[in-house]
């Protein structure tokens, strides 16, 4: 698999959730080894919301911050905002 996204070159967003914290670093570092461009999309878990908003921020915070320290190096993250029903 690794072989094919080398031979593709893509840019890679690669979703992270909290019970796949202590795979991303290895992952993510196999595939940067192998020149792989990867990108971390951090979600939370479903009852929290899953997505960045103002209800989910400490949440999400803390979950971008474990996901950065586990895979150092990494140069993006990408954020999906959820808007916030009123009423």
């Amino acid at each position: 698999m690794v072989e094919l996204l080398v031979r593709l070159s893509p840019r890679l967003l690669l979703a992270v959730r909290p019970w796949q914290l202590d795979e991303v670093g290895p992952v993510f570092a196999r595939l940067g080894e192998a020149g792989v461009y990867v990108a971390l999309w951090p979600m939370l878990d479903d009852s929290h919301g899953r997505w960045a908003s103002v209800a989910s921020q400490p949440g999400f915070i803390a979950l971008v911050d474990e996901v950065l320290t586990r895979a150092p190096g990494c140069a993006e993250i990408i954020v999906d905002l959820e808007r916030v029903a009123s009423g």
